[in-house]
């Protein structure tokens, strides 16, 4: 019994990520940009936090459903983490920013995207682990994760654009 438990735990850890994936396939694209190559640019999250995240959440759910085979308790700990980490894991894998001149398209933490007017910023905290918020003219907030590729550029482009700031 305790084997199908932990058998069981891991399928549906294996189902979630297809679902995951698969509404990957699903998510609007970003939308395309007409101007010249070099105004554009697509940022992702590092190669590195993105595989340190995917193994942290691997070996946080294996042990787990380790334990799972002798425990009750463990088996409720495994079902109730595998969507925190099955989320962040996609979420770090997916999330994108793409900066086209002042516009900042971020992906939001329900797998959308939202549009910025970098020229609109008033507020930037950049003092958070591991995230920055920006805040905009009208009450608009975004959170923007440090560890991106090209972050010098990105960085670049909000001390740039923001006259109200």
């Amino acid at each position: 019994m305790e084997q199908v438990q932990a058998i069981v735990l891991l399928a549906l850890a294996i189902l979630l990520l297809a679902v995951l994936m698969r509404m990957h396939g699903r998510l609007e694209a970003f939308p395309d940009f007409d101007g010249k190559p070099g105004e554009r640019s697509v940022h992702r999250v590092a190669i590195p936090l993105r595989i340190a995240v995917a193994m942290v959440s691997m070996l946080v759910l294996l042990r787990t459903a380790e334990a799972a085979q002798e425990s009750r308790a463990a088996l409720v700990l495994g079902l109730s983490l595998l969507p925190v980490f099955a989320y962040a894991t996609a979420y770090c894998w997916q999330f994108r920013a793409v900066l086209r001149g002042h516009d900042l398209t971020l992906m939001t933490p329900a797998f959308r995207t939202r549009d910025y007017d970098l020229t609109r910023l008033t507020e930037v905290h950049d003092d958070l682990p591991g995230a920055c918020l920006l805040r905009f003219q009208g009450g608009q907030t975004a959170w923007l994760v440090k560890y991106l590729s090209g972050q010098s550029t990105l960085s670049r482009a909000i001390d740039e654009a923001r006259p109200y700031y």
